[in-house]
């Protein structure tokens, strides 16, 4: 049936009245819908356009060839619930046919639409903070515990910035710039052409706490990018990397402190660590213990916490720190000393009395070195212990200032030997060949003479020895089966000693 379509045309449709025409008045001629199933009017004056009339709707539907033979219908609508006039449903079927003519499917396109529109949404509500959470989230399980902890705190840091609010395709070198502004502000009191104020820091808050923030923020964000772009991602034209460019991170001033053991005030500071060696509180003598250790071995924080006592070896006369806590991921062998030998002893006795407040575990072994006051964890912080030795010496040491004076003796010890540094601060490069099982015990012995004679110094300053320094008699036991006589050749021969520090820093090709 192919009649013109109006208001008042429509209005007058019924399911079981299907229309034949229109009499003289305009009114729709009708005969009854005998076969109860839904029929079809075309519209006379606009060629595609008509309306399906079923039991329980009326719907508007445009349709034509597109490219082909075939005819493609596509409903525009239902009447009184999408489109509520003849004249809405007309202007609707206008544009579809057009869409049609040139060959685009309007329903499509309407699909396709949508789609970018939720896309959009979904984008405006993905946050680089959400981005950052879904980065930690992926990463947690490949990355040291640590690392993960410093992330924490980045994410805790900027929770309230700009850019953790920013939908991530919205952020912008600018947004980056705000959002760090906090961490590079300049410090006023700074005057370079002053020589007191010169000293000051330029900026008023610690410049490596902004820097790994950064780093951390870059990473993020060059990790969900490349997931974005199937790995093609630019770097050089990330919102981060234009910020560098555009303000290049300032270098922190790189923390030189050490314990100044040849001073008045360095011997005090031992002193005090010393006496706190003997105090009967487990919780004291322990944190006091570690201290030693960390001062005598220059190990680092973790390798030295998570230290167990399989990694002693009191036969060998030598302690281990596994690869799986260093920073290099390679295994450390050194000497085990008199003194420290010793400490460690007593150590093991003091672990085995019950500690704890659960009664059930407070006898259970210990496999920490260096327990905490809650069984099976090991220390931790020492901060305190740390705090008491400085504040009777007037220093500000740190732990890893131990290290580094570790580090700086060494040298001087060995008279600026930086090879020999290196072995014993654990620098050398990785290997992975047997070559490096056969020198571990060259590695210790060479080392040895340094060990006892730093450690025989730093204890008599700290008052826990008062035996002169003497000779060490040549290694007893398993330790023995390279020779004393060797070792001492490779001391004295600088062509052998070169070729074992060689061996010992090189990886094998």
């Amino acid at each position: 049936m192919q009649i013109k379509i109006t208001q008042d045309v429509l209005d007058q449709l019924q399911f079981d009245a299907v229309p034949t025409g229109l009499d003289a008045r305009g009114k729709l001629v009708t005969e009854p819908n005998h076969r109860g199933v839904d029929y079809l009017v075309r519209d006379s004056e606009m060629k595609g356009f008509g309306v399906r009339v079923s039991k329980n709707a009326i719907s508007f539907f445009v349709q034509r060839k597109m490219g082909g033979s075939t005819s493609v219908k596509r409903a525009l609508g239902i009447y009184r619930k999408e489109l509520h006039t003849v004249t809405e449903a007309r202007k609707r079927a206008g544009i579809w046919l057009g869409l049609m003519r040139s060959g685009v499917d309007p329903l499509l396109e309407i699909t396709e639409q949508k789609e970018r529109t939720d896309a959009a949404k979904a984008r405006q509500k993905r946050t680089f903070g959400l981005v950052f959470e879904a980065y930690m989230d992926e990463r947690k399980s490949q990355v040291a515990p640590k690392t993960y902890k410093d992330w924490v705190q980045v994410q805790r840091w900027m929770a309230d910035t700009e850019l953790w609010c920013t939908p991530f395709d919205k952020v912008t070198p600018e947004i980056v710039g705000r959002s760090l502004a906090y961490w590079y502000a300049p410090n006023p009191e700074f005057d370079r052409d002053d020589p007191v104020k010169a000293q000051l820091s330029p900026y008023l808050r610690d410049i490596s706490s902004g820097n790994k923030i950064y780093r951390t923020l870059c990473a993020a964000y060059n990790h969900a990018a490349l997931s974005d772009v199937n790995g093609l991602l630019d770097k050089r034209a990330t919102p981060f990397s234009i910020y560098r460019r555009r303000n290049p991170l300032p270098q922190a001033r790189a923390r030189t402190t050490v314990l100044p053991t040849t001073k008045t005030s360095g011997e005090k500071w031992l002193k005090t660590l010393g006496t706190l060696h003997a105090d009967p509180a487990l919780t004291v003598n322990v944190a006091a213990d570690y201290l030693l250790c960390v001062l005598l071995w220059g190990g680092r924080r973790t390798e030295t916490q998570k230290l167990t006592w399989d990694c002693v070896d009191f036969e060998e006369k030598s302690v281990t720190f596994r690869g799986t806590l260093t920073k290099n991921k390679i295994e450390h062998v050194f000497p085990l000393t008199p003194f420290i030998a010793e400490l460690l002893r007593q150590r093991r006795e003091k672990n085995l009395l019950p500690r704890g407040s659960v009664v059930a575990t407070a006898r259970e072994p210990e496999h920490w070195v260096f327990p905490s006051r809650q069984r099976g964890k090991h220390i931790v912080d020492v901060r305190s212990l740390l705090d008491r030795c400085n504040a009777a010496s007037g220093l500000r040491v740190g732990l890893h200032d131990l290290r580094r004076t570790f580090g700086t003796e060494l040298a001087r010890d060995t008279a600026g030997d930086v090879a020999m540094v290196k072995v014993a601060m654990n620098h050398a490069q990785a290997r992975d060949d047997v070559t490096l099982r056969h020198y571990i015990q060259e590695k210790v012995e060479l080392l040895r003479p340094l060990y006892e004679a730093r450690e025989r110094r730093l204890m008599r300053l700290a008052g826990l020895i008062e035996e002169p320094e003497v000779a060490e008699p040549a290694p007893a036991g398993p330790a023995a089966s390279i020779g004393a006589e060797q070792i001492q050749n490779i001391l004295k021969d600088p062509a052998l000693r070169e070729q074992l520090l060689r061996a010992l820093l090189t990886p094998q090709s």
